[in-house]
């Protein structure tokens, strides 16, 4: 079913459309081997890179940075070969035009949150392959601003965890810790459809997500 409709998603996104099903896709081939599965998924890969829709937003959910983080997953993991900075040049770019000053929303999916994954992820990486930081110094002030201000209240533990992770990275120059899995995306329901003709693909509640949850149970959905 992800192979049939995946190509047909409108979203492109890690959580509900294209990135995510890409991803357990792949981690799928490696594990059990299947090469055709593979194939497809660099395909819409390259189909879903080329063919970014023009002013999508920074969200984790459906956005930029998600698309960015997607990536980066897949180099991190030996899932794919190539630099992040140079294929998420113009993702940068484009979420560079969005000061983080002004950014109210914390949450994951659409606020500073995932936001912080895909920097923190990306320039982690960056770091690793010896490259260029992939946004300039203004962007990161401002960032860390941001994140001051931000620690200074109440969050969640996992938002928390990031602020504090990138004040340190500003502070001393260096990404440390930073180690996430897919899974933990991967949401799905206490109990599996019994159909899945008309169920959503994503990472979110769908069958992606179901792939890997099942993956990591050792067990095959009929």
């Amino acid at each position: 079913m992800l192979m049939l409709k995946s190509y047909f998603l409108d979203d492109v996104g890690l959580m509900e459309g294209k990135m995510g099903v890409i991803l357990a896709m792949l981690e799928y081939s490696k594990v059990n081997k299947e090469p055709v599965i593979a194939d497809f998924s660099f395909e819409l890969l390259d189909h879903l890179m080329t063919n970014i829709p023009r002013g999508l937003s920074f969200s984790f959910d459906k956005g930029l940075s998600g698309i960015g983080w997607g990536i980066e997953y897949l180099l991190n993991n030996q899932l794919a070969e190539g630099v992040g900075v140079e294929i998420c040049e113009e993702i940068d770019r484009e979420i560079m035009q969005m000061n983080p000053l002004y950014i109210i929303d914390t949450s994951l999916k659409n606020g500073i949150e995932g936001l912080l994954h895909y920097i923190i992820f990306h320039t982690q990486n960056a770091q690793k392959q010896k490259c260029d930081l992939p946004f300039d110094n203004r962007y990161y002030e401002n960032m860390y601003e941001t994140c001051k201000r931000l620690k200074k209240e109440t969050h969640s533990k996992n938002l928390e965890c990031l602020l504090n992770t990138y004040c340190l990275f500003f502070e001393k120059g260096k990404v440390e810790n930073y180690s996430l899995q897919l899974l933990d995306f991967a949401f799905v329901p206490a109990n599996l459809p019994e159909k899945i003709v008309s169920y959503p693909l994503g990472l979110t509640n769908g069958l992606a997500g179901i792939l890997l949850h099942l993956m990591g149970e050792n067990k095959k959905y009929e």
